[in-house]
């Protein structure tokens, strides 16, 4: 069997399909809030929103006052996510005494989810 061959596209191409070295890089979160109430979601929320902000990251997501997502990638055009970001929202999810049960995924590539 033989190794499919690599395409091979101009760099205005690969940067249009944000692929090789234009790759952009994110990861999901999730979590559980311990109460219902849409009051401490929003709280949390916003608390949340400070981080990423803080953190020039921009995030993709919803959910209800049980149970929130959220894809997690740069603000910049062709930069992804760093380990210290991960760590961050880890940690901060961690520390939040709302949350009872989160979860932090591993880095996937923003645009085609590899």
């Amino acid at each position: 069997m033989t190794k499919p061959k690599k395409t091979k596209r101009t760099r205005r191409l690969r940067k249009k399909l944000y692929v090789d070295e234009f790759q952009v890089f994110g990861f999901h979160i999730m979590f559980n809030l311990k109460t219902t109430d849409e009051t401490i979601l929003d709280n949390t929320v916003a608390e949340l929103t400070e981080l990423i902000e803080s953190r020039n990251l921009i995030i993709g997501g919803g959910g209800t006052p049980e149970h929130f997502e959220g894809y997690i990638t740069s603000n910049d055009r062709y930069l992804s996510t760093t380990d210290e970001d991960r760590e961050s929202m880890n940690k901060w999810l961690d520390d939040n005494p709302n949350i009872q049960k989160s979860k932090v995924g591993d880095v996937t590539d923003a645009c085609y989810g590899i």
